[in-house]
């Protein structure tokens, strides 16, 4: 395993907990995911205005990748709740923008579902490579993706300390615990970031002809 060639990839985000929990799902892959800050690649963010999950996901890594020469791991994920009729979905960062915290963002969605019965929800995420030219792999269109869920319910109550985002609310009926109550290796075996993360890497290797992807 030691003398297995290794991959570069730049992790396009700006979101520090990202980067630590993409190196966590890569850490048995033969790819180096390096961060922005690990590069010194001070640029400001593009701006998100795709449609959807993959054009946003796509902006991102053309964007960096195009101001490092690597290519350029990225994602793209929101929070779909049933009763609000999917919402957040792809604005999920920048809902209830009058929050200052994440707490409080929390505990806002708890307050909207506090009298709603039905409180399914999954998180949606689509991950993307882009720069396989970069890689010496002919694409035409020069990028993988793969799409995943991970279905579960908005909880009662906020509960757990691990992860980010909403992952306190988000209650895995199956394992009777919401999202932050796991450790990092139980969330990325579930989640729809490691999912999405591990199918793409996966794809990347096949295609590099990598013989233990």
């Amino acid at each position: 395993m030691s003398n297995r060639k290794r991959y570069k990839l730049l992790s396009a985000t700006g979101n520090a907990h990202k980067v630590q929990e993409m190196k966590a799902i890569l850490a048995d892959y033969p790819l180096e995911l390096v961060s922005l800050a690990e590069l010194g690649l001070n640029v400001p963010p593009p701006e998100e205005s795709g449609g959807n999950y993959l054009e946003n996901a796509l902006i991102k890594a053309r964007y960096y990748a195009q101001a490092s020469g690597l290519p350029c791991l990225a994602d793209d994920s929101g929070l779909e709740i049933k009763a609000l009729d999917g919402a957040p979905g792809l604005y999920s960062h920048r809902f209830l923008n009058e929050c200052r915290t994440q707490a409080e963002k929390n505990a806002c969605v708890l307050k909207l579902l506090k009298e709603e019965k039905d409180r399914y929800a999954q998180f949606r995420c689509v991950c993307v490579i882009y720069g396989l030219k970069r890689l010496g792999v002919e694409n035409a269109e020069d990028y993988l993706t793969s799409e995943a869920i991970c279905p579960g319910e908005i909880a009662q109550q906020a509960s757990g300390s691990s992860g980010f985002g909403y992952d306190p609310i988000f209650l895995l009926p199956e394992r009777a615990c919401c999202m932050a109550d796991l450790t990092e290796k139980e969330k990325n075996a579930v989640s729809h970031r490691g999912q999405a993360v591990r199918q793409t890497a996966e794809k990347l290797l096949k295609l590099l002809g990598d013989k233990q992807a």
